[in-house]
């Protein structure tokens, strides 16, 4: 998701769902430090208050400033686990954290916000359905993605459908 927000309704109930494309090295010298543009990406797509927000990140160091934004649930990777891990314990170095990084893998909490660091790509094809055909043919290109042109859904429930016939085929 390119710094875009979504919201998800049904039965009355609220997700907010928010995702931030990487402020990758580029970024980092035209614009100031990392954290500083994570805030601003945050703060221009953030939720009201009261709505459950699910927050898709690539950088689990940003934690504490996702916290800071008052995300609940952060969705995030980059550490691979750490690039090299030590058999007795944790990461030994991972991008953005360098040796022994604080955010490696697993659940970490600060507040109200919880972070699920992933070390793995899940074994199961993800379907990627949209309405884009610029967006089709890049998730064509993601690995272990089923990509599923649509036309628009009149609501959440067929989507939701759909989507669940698609992923039994």
């Amino acid at each position: 998701m390119d710094d875009k927000r979504i919201e998800l309704e049904r039965s009355g109930e609220k997700i907010v769902l928010l995702g931030v494309n990487d402020p990758a090295f580029p970024t980092k010298h035209l614009y100031g430090d990392t954290e500083a543009v994570m805030k601003k990406k945050l703060k221009a797509i953030s939720a009201e208050e009261n709505v459950f927000t699910i927050l898709l990140s690539h950088r689990p160091e940003l934690f504490e400033c996702y916290a800071d934004s008052n995300i609940d649930l952060v969705l995030s990777g980059h550490a691979h686990g750490g690039q090299f891990r030590m058999p007795f314990g944790g990461g030994l170095v991972a991008p953005g954290q360098g040796f022994f990084p604080e955010y490696d893998s697993g659940l970490y909490r600060d507040g109200d916000t919880a972070m699920l660091v992933s070390r793995f790509r899940t074994p199961v094809n993800i379907i990627g359905m949209t309405t884009d055909p610029k967006i089709w043919r890049r998730l064509s290109m993601s690995w272990g993605v089923t990509p599923v042109l649509v036309d628009e859904f009149p609501n959440m429930d067929v989507m939701f459908y759909f989507a669940k016939m698609k992923a039994q085929e």
